[in-house]
């Protein structure tokens, strides 16, 4: 599509923001809803987003594109926990941040 990573990632963190504000459970931490949806698809920013088809014949190496990514700064392992913590989608953050990055998928 037309969108790049960055016009999705700066919706998705509004709809995040406002999921996790509207959402009736007050023991929500806000600020990790807000970093995941930053982060959620930073691997993306090297290595595209590969649609259903380039998927079938390609390789995707996320981890790899997102380990380049931190592991020179001093907050990576941050960073690489908030992602992981975000695809196991265990915590209510992950699920409210996973539900933003899909309406605005939807959306877009």
């Amino acid at each position: 599509g037309e969108q790049s990573v960055a016009e999705h990632t700066t919706r998705t963190i509004y709809i995040g923001y406002t999921l996790a504000m509207l959402n009736e459970n007050k023991n929500i931490y806000i600020n990790k809803v807000i970093k995941m949806c930053i982060f959620h698809d930073l691997a993306e920013a090297r290595i595209s987003d590969l649609n259903y088809v380039h998927q079938k014949y390609t390789e995707k190496k996320e981890h790899q594109a997102m380990q380049d990514v931190t592991s020179s700064l001093p907050f990576g392992p941050d960073i690489q926990n908030i992602v992981i913590e975000y695809e196991k989608r265990e915590t209510m953050e992950s699920k409210i941040a996973k539900d933003a990055d899909n309406l605005e998928f939807l959306i877009s």
